[in-house]
């Protein structure tokens, strides 16, 4: 099955609008954006059927495609240097990603991002640290 990530993790159709994105800092360099996982979404189906978690190729897609929607370009991952998945995201998690944004004038964006549970626990869920170019 091929997923069009732009169409599955896209603002408008997850009923995400700019009023649920939380902002801190400067935008440049770091934010942050609540979200609540849709169990709607295409990735479930075959992971697992009896079980679903979001699979890790998600939380990146996810990732990028938030990024690119928060900026307003088109960017593509040039280099994934570190990833972590040390929890499991079943579907209606709320999650609050964490987004530290470096301009990188040689190689484009690095990028960390970090899911974490939207609620007392602070379990974290996914570390990425990659690079984008746009």
């Amino acid at each position: 099955m091929t997923i069009d990530a732009q169409r599955v993790f896209d603002f408008k159709s997850l009923g995400i609008c700019d009023q649920d994105i939380v902002y801190h800092d400067d935008l440049s360099a770091n934010f942050s954006l609540s979200w609540r996982v849709p169990e709607s979404l295409p990735y479930f189906e075959g992971h697992f059927p009896s079980n679903p978690i979001m699979p890790a190729v998600a939380i990146i897609d996810a990732s990028v495609s938030f990024l690119e929607q928060v900026l307003s370009k088109n960017l593509a991952v040039s280099k994934l240097i570190n990833c972590k998945f040390t929890g499991a995201v079943p579907p209606s998690t709320c999650v609050l990603i964490n987004y530290d944004l470096q301009d990188n004038t040689n190689f484009g964006i690095d990028c960390q991002v970090v899911w974490a549970s939207n609620n007392e626990s602070g379990q974290t869920f996914a570390q990425l640290k990659m690079q984008l170019r746009s």
